[in-house]
């Protein structure tokens, strides 16, 4: 299982929870706006971005989605499933002029970082 620890309003989070969910990996979500004291320990440890996500005993900040892949890949073989289709996170078409589409994706996929617990970026801050 995956332990996302982020914020509701850290748009890399918000990604990385759709990408599990999409994939049907086991996942649950810290939010550190709960729990201060973590995101202290996190930012003392050097994260400083958002999600901080844990997997097997290995740590990681930020939108990673390579790692995402992995994680999921050995969560599959661990429960015998193999493969079953694409990791990618969704997206969005770009929108076409005229069209209320909104933009792709793409944009909300920069690294987050930690803040007061967690801004808007998503950055750790004071």
């Amino acid at each position: 299982m995956l332990t996302i620890y982020g914020t509701p309003s850290c748009a890399a989070c918000r990604l990385t929870r759709n990408v599990l969910e999409r994939a049907g990996a086991p996942f649950q979500v810290v939010d550190l706006g709960r729990h201060p004291k973590k995101a202290d320990e996190f930012r003392a440890a050097g994260h400083q971005a958002l999600p901080v996500v844990e997997h097997a005993e290995q740590w990681w900040s930020g939108l990673q989605p390579d790692r995402l892949r992995e994680a999921i890949a050995l969560l599959r073989d661990a429960r015998g499933e193999g493969n079953r289709g694409s990791l990618d996170p969704p997206t969005r078409r770009r929108s076409a002029p005229g069209d209320s589409g909104g933009p792709s994706l793409s944009r909300a996929q920069a690294p987050a970082t930690v803040g007061p617990v967690g801004d808007v970026a998503g950055r750790l801050t004071e």
